[in-house]
């Protein structure tokens, strides 16, 4: 399972297969890149540094948003408030009302290539979005 807190959430009969379309030409490298980086949990959210640093894991919420949950990779695509915008221009409205763990899978293992570049679009962009706010609120601190 490419993402290691949901291996216990998630049954046997589901399995996360690599997907091709991302890594046809009708994507740029940034967003494979972005895209690869989650799925493989090589990336900066806090359900990922915060194991680098022995962080209890409810202590790893995320600092975009006052939801108060664990910065995982299915808040970060399915329910983080601060990227509201972005989901909406990218992701099917289906994927985020009510969003669940089978709505967080199903967009992974799309093989529909348009539903993947535009999943792989919201990855790049949520991360920027990310480390902008980051960076600016860093900034805040040295004025």
């Amino acid at each position: 399972m490419y993402i290691p807190e949901l291996t216990t959430q998630v049954s046997s009969s589901h399995t996360v297969s690599l997907n091709t379309a991302i890594h046809e030409n009708h994507t740029t490298k940034k967003y494979r890149i972005a895209l690869t980086k989650l799925r493989i949990s090589s990336h900066s959210l806090h359900i990922e540094t915060g194991r680098y640093i022995n962080t209890p894991r409810a202590l790893r919420t995320c600092t975009n948003c006052n939801m108060n949950q664990p910065e995982t990779e299915y808040h970060f695509i399915l329910t983080c408030p601060i990227f509201k915008d972005i989901r909406k221009l990218y992701l099917k409205p289906y994927y985020c009302r009510w969003p669940n763990i089978n709505k967080f899978i199903s967009p992974m293992n799309d093989k529909n290539k348009k539903n993947i570049i535009n999943l792989s679009k919201y990855v790049y962009k949520a991360f920027n979005e990310r480390l902008y706010n980051y960076l600016s609120s860093m900034c805040s601190h040295i004025y």
